[in-house]
């Protein structure tokens, strides 16, 4: 892979409908990391917090997280030539003074494409320690109870293209999904308003929208989370 000439960081405000309510705590907004040389192109959208409560070491374990996910992404791909790598789509799902959920999702496409792909991770975040919780068993101690309950349609329809259900089924979606593999899917919370929820995402091939967002709410799944995860939502 060709050498990057250079590195672009913006700052912008994020939304407040995508930053979640107010929290006294500390701020959100979002940077963009860009790389661009010749025909390829790196955009990279990500959350910044900052206030009193917040690790001063935070970004930068952000930005190295995100752009590390990057790198691991194109090695796989094999992304060589003319290529775009763009995560546009970056949405704070829950504000809590232990947690901060984020969605960021994206698209993939080279000179190889028939269509994009489409890329999506979470990050789970706690302000004052600066930990990144993004691995499965983080947040959930029991993936067979989780599995069970997902095909057996407990979880809600998030978002996802029009008549999904009636296109494919709960366990053909998480066909994918597997323990002996250590392969899962992208997990968060969601501050509904009325609760908190188990939020997610499901990759989809392309003639069914890449993927779609499922939650469920936090307190049907008890048994299967982790008691990490019940400390920073209390």
């Amino acid at each position: 892979m060709k050498r990057f000439v250079c590195a672009l960081l913006t700052l912008f405000l994020l939304t407040l409908s995508a930053c979640g309510s107010d929290n006294p705590d500390y701020e959100c907004t979002l940077t963009t990391y860009s790389q661009e040389s010749g025909d390829s192109f790196i955009e990279i959208a990500y959350p910044v917090l900052t206030g009193d409560a917040v690790s001063g070491s935070l970004e930068e374990k952000i930005r190295g997280y995100v752009v590390d996910y990057m790198e691991q992404y194109l090695r796989y791909a094999n992304a060589e030539g003319a290529y775009s790598y763009v995560i546009d789509d970056v949405t704070v799902t829950c504000r809590l003074p232990g947690l901060v959920s984020v969605l960021c999702a994206g698209s993939f496409t080279d000179a190889d494409s028939s269509y994009p792909e489409t890329i999506v991770y979470t990050l789970n975040i706690n302000p004052e320690s600066a930990v990144i919780y993004n691995e499965f068993d983080d947040f959930i101690a029991d993936f067979d109870a989780l599995a069970d309950t997902f095909r057996s349609g407990g979880f809600t329809l998030e978002s996802g293209v029009n008549d999904l259900l009636t296109k494919t089924n709960y366990t053909d979606m998480f066909i994918a999904y597997s323990d002996l593999y250590g392969i899962y899917p992208p997990l968060y919370v969601i501050d509904s308003g009325d609760g908190l929820r188990l939020g997610l995402s499901v990759e989809l091939v392309y003639t069914l929208g890449g993927h779609a967002e499922f939650s469920i709410p936090l307190d049907e799944i008890d048994g299967a989370i982790t008691d990490t995860l019940r400390s920073l939502i209390k």
